[in-house]
């Protein structure tokens, strides 16, 4: 998955905006509500082949479904010149110029908000990674990206790690 902003994605966003990714991503990808789950197990196929898989992604242009394994959301990207889906499993952004995933932080924030909105109706919390705050990034920084936090513990980026695999992986 591309980290790198995708000139694609961000025209789409210019030229057609944020409404249909939040359609897509309320009924077919969160499932906020009741209605969402019966509408995405009726309509959520391969408009193709008919397959159900889980790797079926919505056109973000013309809401097309088509499978990606088998190649059909490709074929219709292709030929109608629509470059951004969605997989409707996860909410992944898939650009067709580009050939990959992509990560945009307007979708992910959308996808968030319809997240917790999903776990919300359903009665569930739901936990999203942890990101670091701006004073525990300065921290990082300041430290090589390591704090120790006791004799036989650091914390480094995102994970915790015993002092001693830190000293292996530095020593590769």
């Amino acid at each position: 998955m591309s980290t790198l902003l995708c000139e694609h994605v961000q025209k789409y966003k210019i030229d057609k905006g944020l409404t249909t990714y939040r359609i897509i991503q309320a009924y077919f990808v969160a499932c906020v509500s009741i209605s969402a789950r019966k509408k995405k197990a009726a309509d959520a196929y391969c408009r193709e082949c008919k397959t159900r898989g889980n790797r079926i992604h919505a056109c973000l242009s013309c809401v097309y479904f088509g499978c990606f394994d088998y190649g059909h959301m490709r074929k219709h990207a292709l030929a109608d010149n629509h470059d951004v889906s969605v997989d409707i499993k996860n909410g992944n952004i898939f650009c067709y110029k580009c050939g990959d995933y992509t990560y945009d932080e307007d979708f992910e924030n959308i996808a968030i908000q319809y997240k917790k909105q999903a776990g919300r109706a359903k009665g569930s919390e739901i936990n999203f990674p942890w990101e670091p705050k701006q004073y525990e990034i300065q921290v990082l920084k300041e430290n090589n990206g390591f704090k120790k936090i006791s004799e036989d513990s650091c914390i480094g980026n995102q994970l915790k790690f015993s002092c001693s695999q830190i000293k292996y992986l530095v020593s590769l």
